[in-house]
C-alpha cells in the first residue's frame, strides 16, 4: 500500500514566491547578496590591458583546438607566467 494519495481536483494551490512576500515588488532585487548578480565592470574611456594573470588564463582558451600531445607544453608557458607573475608582486 503507496502512502502517496493525489491530490484532489478542489484542493487549493500552493502559494507562490511573490505571495507569501506580499510587501516586494516581484522585480524588486533580491535582499540576499549570495543571490544577487554581479555588477558588470562599466566600460572607462581607456581601457585597461589585460593583466598577465588575465591573459596567461585566457591562454586556456586555446586548449581545444589544441592536439592532446601540445596541452603540457601550453600548460607549462601558462605555469611560468603565472610564476613571473607572483614574483613580481613580491618584488613590489
Amino acid at each position: 500500500m503507496s502512502s502517496f494519495e493525489p491530490a484532489s481536483a478542489d484542493a487549493a494551490p500552493e502559494p507562490t514566491a511573490a505571495e507569501q512576500e506580499p510587501d516586494r515588488a516581484p522585480d524588486a532585487a533580491p535582499t540576499d547578496l549570495a543571490a544577487a548578480e554581479p555588477e558588470p565592470a562599466t566600460a572607462t574611456a581607456e581601457a585597461q590591458p589585460p593583466s598577465r594573470v588575465e591573459a596567461a588564463v585566457a591562454e586556456l582558451g586555446r586548449l581545444p583546438a589544441l592536439d592532446l600531445a601540445d596541452h603540457p607544453d601550453l600548460y607549462q608557458r601558462i605555469h611560468t607566467e603565472l610564476q613571473g607573475a607572483l614574483s613580481a608582486i613580491d618584488d613590489a
